[in-house]
């Protein structure tokens, strides 16, 4: 499953929070996220005013980016 450039290269870390390089329909979507133990997240994405949060626990281990797959199916889903 491709997860819509969540790994390139405009990603960076500082002061506890992720900067992602996401994608909305081809084109970038700046995203701030913290991401805790266990699956908890909190994304931020200033251009469509939008936060995101998941509050979960992983006691089986699973793919790491399946918080991205959610905010891929969000955006996709918003309109700007």
């Amino acid at each position: 499953l491709p997860l819509k450039g969540a790994l390139e290269a405009r990603e960076g870390y500082g002061y506890q929070w992720w900067i992602l390089g996401l994608e909305r329909r081809g084109e970038p979507v700046p995203c701030s996220a913290g991401l805790g133990y266990g699956g908890q997240i909190l994304c931020v994405f200033p251009t469509f005013e939008l936060v995101i949060v998941m509050n979960a626990l992983e006691w089986i281990p699973a793919p790491h980016y399946d918080w991205v797959r959610l905010a891929n199916t969000i955006l996709d889903a918003v309109d700007a």
